[in-house]
């Protein structure tokens, strides 16, 4: 995806890291995403840090990365 994005002259990934009250990345705050494992508070397995790996695909591309984190959004059960 990142490589069609960069192909077609997007420059810059924004990327929601907050989902809803929780986090795309190790947190010491905030639990684990459920869209990461279907689960919020779960870490992925095996191991991974998916805003690093974001970041690294989007500096691999030569573009730029913001991670856009919304505090106010709740799960709601």
């Amino acid at each position: 995806m990142v490589e069609k994005l960069k192909k077609i002259g997007i420059n810059t990934l924004f990327v929601q890291v907050r989902p809803a009250a929780d986090a795309l990345y190790e947190s010491d705050f905030v639990p684990w995403s459920a869209f990461l494992t279907g689960k919020q508070g779960t870490a992925p397995e095996p191991f991974y840090d998916p805003m690093q790996y974001m970041i690294e695909v989007a500096h691999q591309q030569g573009m730029e990365f913001h991670a856009w984190l919304n505090p106010y959004r709740a799960l709601l059960t």
